[in-house]
């Protein structure tokens, strides 16, 4: 891990592998449920091969509820 920040709404992780990022925020939906979202942004090109580089935020966002919790829906 690269930076670890605290926001008002949870932690923001820099991390430098993808890969890893992604492996991490399925394995969290699968322990607490949520949502992922992806998104990839061209950041730059490289100069010495052309490729072009793609910074990549993940998003998980976990829900209000857990595993337990009574959920009240239109007054059921």
């Amino acid at each position: 891990m690269s930076k670890q920040v605290h926001i008002k709404n949870g932690i923001d992780l820099y991390l430098s592998d993808t890969s890893f990022a992604k492996k991490l925020a399925v394995a969290m939906q699968r322990k607490f449920g949520g949502v992922i979202k992806i998104s990839a942004k061209l950041f730059s090109v490289s100069r010495e091969t052309s490729k072009e580089l793609y910074r990549v935020t993940v998003l998980f966002k976990r829900p209000k509820f857990e595993v337990g919790d009574m959920i009240h829906f239109k007054g059921q």
